[in-house]
């Protein structure tokens, strides 16, 4: 399942995580490399496997 960047945030409220993940919030972290998830892009829109997204998340618990 791939996720557009401007649902990415409905998606991490999902799991109950609800800040931190504003479109251009997203795009900031991407430009900066502190989002690394890979992506395909249609047009001008990013899209997100789900588990990838689930990975970084994972990735980001164990280093905080």
């Amino acid at each position: 399942m791939y996720i557009p960047i401007y649902q990415v945030q409905d998606f991490m409220a999902k799991l109950g995580i609800a800040r931190g993940f504003t479109i251009e919030t997203l795009r900031k972290n991407r430009r900066n490399g502190k989002f690394k998830v890979p992506y395909i892009k249609v047009g001008n829109t990013p899209y997100f496997k789900d588990k990838d997204i689930l990975e970084w998340l994972e990735k980001q618990s164990k280093d905080g």
